[in-house]
This record gives structure tokens, C-alpha cells and sequence, in this order.
């Protein structure tokens, strides 16, 4: 049996981590920002390392695993603020693996696609060098080259276009547009696999239980691949909305952050992992059942 620490438990991954924790025979501990503060740099060291030594000391058992959801997501907005980006995704992240490895508890990172960048007509292999570009993307990686410097003991697990029944995300965005648009411009310019957190979650806990994997870094998405057009017509497709969908460029969208034109992962756990369509179809049926 295992301790696991989560960070980042409001997020999507933590909150479908949260409802397979119920089912499972390890224990877990979830913690949000309130219980965790990640922005709060000067107080973090301490504060984690008092959780941690805390629950060495308990009649329970200690952690075994932490992984580390929690991160500054809101690519547009790292933008116009670096710092914080930087001290969430970087600073914050050096903290917990040095934590991690004074404690010898395996650290899993997760990390993004954003990583690489530039002209590509193949998946991302673990070991293509990286070219971030924007806040976000540099910060992540950043975020990765310190998790790699500061506790052996790690998994750094890369995912793309994730989504799921929880928070904000790009498929509660579409249906909600659905409902007061009859059209809806989507970048159709921009290629890569959507990937469920539900599955996100399920592979982690393999990862975990495996034990013969390999520590180092990692890619996990649903199989098969599309545009973010090709996404939401699916979505509309699926979830019987009648919305059309009409494709636009990444120059016409003008986002505030540059997004890779093409960061398909090569899936490097030995899983068989879902086509995102029928990842989808999942994760369209709890909303239902959400209703």
C-alpha cells in the first residue's frame, strides 16, 4: 500500500485523482492552495517540510509518492506575469523535489506539451530536445529541468490538450458556446492528441503500482490526433449539439501566448492507451450525469 500526496487537488487532475481515490487500496492525501500555497515561496520550505515530517511521526503511514499537480496554467496570462509563473512552476517545484528527495518520496512531475516547438510531422519522442516558447512553456520546463536536478527518484510525466468532468477546459467552454452560438471559430491550424484526465489519472496510478518502469520522463496522451477544430466538431458531434464549427487560423485567434503548430507525444508507458474519441465519449457522460 502506498501514501500518496497530491498537490493541486481543485485541479482537473487532482479532482479525478480525488474520485478514483475512493476505490483504491492506497492511501491519499489531497491538498489545494489553501492547504498549500505555492505562491508563498519564503514560507514553502518550511511548510511542506512540516507536513511531511508530520505525517512521519503519525500513526499513519508516511508518504511513499507526491505528485506534483499543481501549476500555473493560464498560458495567456503568464504572459504579463512572469514572476509568478516562474515562481509557481519553477521555484515552487525545486522546493518539492528537494523535499522529496530529503524524505526519499518518488516525485511525479507533470508537465505539458508546450515543451517543444518548431516544424514537426512526427510524435515527440522523451528525448527530442526542447524549445519552449512563451511563459508558460519555459516555466514548465524549467520546472522539469529542476525535478531532474534535485531528486532522482522521479517520474516526469508530459501530457497534451487536457480536459475532463472538472473545472475549466476547452470542452465545457465549447458546449457552453454551443448554447448561445449557432457558429463557433476554432483554430484549425494547431495539430495534437486531446487527452482525458480521467485516463490521465488511471495511467499515474499505473505508473505508481508498476514499479519496474524506469525514472525519468514520460509521455502519456490518448492516441490519434487533431485540430483544436477537429476537437470541437467532435464534441458537437458526440453531445448532439447542432453548433457549427468554423475553422480559423492561429494569426486570426491572436492569442497572447505562441502555442506549438504541432506536439503530438509518443506515448513512452507501456499501456494501451484509449483513441481520444472514446475518451471523450467518457468524459461527456459524467457531465450528463453531472446535470
Amino acid at each position: 500500500m502506498k501514501h500518496i500526496l497530491v498537490t493541486g487537488a481543485s485541479g482537473q487532475l487532482g479532482q479525478c485523482l480525488s474520485a478514483m481515490a475512493a476505490d483504491s487500496p492506497h492511501n491519499w492525501t489531497f491538498l489545494d492552495r489553501a492547504a498549500l500555497d505555492l505562491s508563498q515561496i519564503s514560507e514553502l520550505p518550511a511548510s511542506l517540510g512540516a507536513l511531511i515530517s508530520a505525517q512521519e511521526t503519525s500513526t499513519a503511514a508516511p508518504f511513499t509518492h507526491l505528485i506534483h499537480a499543481a501549476a500555473f496554467t493560464q498560458v495567456d496570462a503568464a504572459e504579463t506575469n512572469e514572476s509568478l509563473a516562474f515562481a509557481i512552476n519553477d521555484t515552487a517545484t525545486e522546493i518539492i523535489a528537494k523535499a522529496c528527495a530529503a524524505h526519499d518520496i518518488c516525485l511525479l512531475y507533470m508537465s505539458t506539451d508546450f515543451v517543444f516547438s518548431g516544424p514537426r510531422n512526427a510524435p515527440w519522442k522523451t528525448t527530442d530536445s526542447l524549445l519552449p516558447k512563451g511563459v508558460y512553456a519555459a516555466s514548465k520546463a524549467a520546472g522539469e529541468a529542476a525535478v531532474a536536478a534535485h531528486c532522482s527518484r522521479h517520474y516526469i510525466v508530459r501530457t497534451s490538450w487536457l480536459y475532463s468532468p472538472f473545472g475549466h477546459n476547452f470542452v465545457k467552454s465549447m458546449l457552453r458556446l454551443a448554447t448561445s452560438h449557432s457558429e463557433v471559430k476554432v483554430v484549425s491550424d494547431q495539430t495534437g492528441s486531446p487527452t482525458s484526465a480521467m485516463d490521465l489519472a488511471a495511467a499515474l496510478v499505473f505508473l505508481i503500482e508498476n514499479g519496474e518502469i524506469p525514472f525519468g520522463t514520460h509521455h502519456f496522451s490518448n492516441s490519434g490526433t487533431t485540430t483544436w477544430a477537429g476537437f470541437a466538431k467532435e464534441i458537437f458531434k458526440q453531445a448532439g449539439v447542432a453548433a457549427q464549427v468554423l475553422p480559423i487560423t492561429s494569426a486570426q485567434f491572436a492569442a497572447a501566448a505562441p502555442r506549438p503548430a504541432y506536439s503530438v507525444l509518443a506515448n513512452s508507458l507501456p499501456l494501451k492507451n484509449r483513441d481520444w474519441t472514446m475518451a471523450l465519449s467518457d468524459v461527456l457522460a459524467h457531465l450528463n450525469q453531472q446535470k
